[in-house]
């Protein structure tokens, strides 16, 4: 990337102490506007993505029976969740890996919330 010439006003005192320590101001503006550009980035893509992520999280706490390991029946004692394989590394055939990381997300979620096993 280019370089583009800026003018900048600074306060006079604090830009003879920087000379002094033999500091390079263009680099230290630089940097600090590129974290700011950063930060400001950050806060508008939050801001632009707030309603989904509230829903996002919404849906997660919300209970999802389908996803549940474990089925109460009329008269049964509640069974334990079976055990859920890691999710697999690399290409495989069956179930995705997107999907058996949200059945353990889910699962491990509904756990740590309710503290049961």
């Amino acid at each position: 990337m280019g370089k583009a010439r800026a003018n900048v006003t600074l306060d006079a005192e604090i830009l003879a102490e920087a000379r002094a320590f033999e500091l390079n101001v263009s680099a230290i503006a630089e940097g600090a506007l590129e974290a700011a550009v950063k930060a400001e980035k950050a806060r508008r893509w939050y801001e632009e993505n707030a309603e989904a992520i509230e829903q996002r999280r919404r849906w997660i706490e919300e209970p999802h029976p389908a996803l549940e390991q474990e089925h109460r029946h009329d008269g049964e004692e509640q069974r334990e969740p079976r055990a859920q394989p890691a999710p697999r590394r690399g290409r495989g055939r069956g179930r995705g890996r997107l999907e058996d990381g949200l059945v353990m997300a889910v699962t491990e979620h509904r756990h740590v919330r309710t503290g049961s096993r």
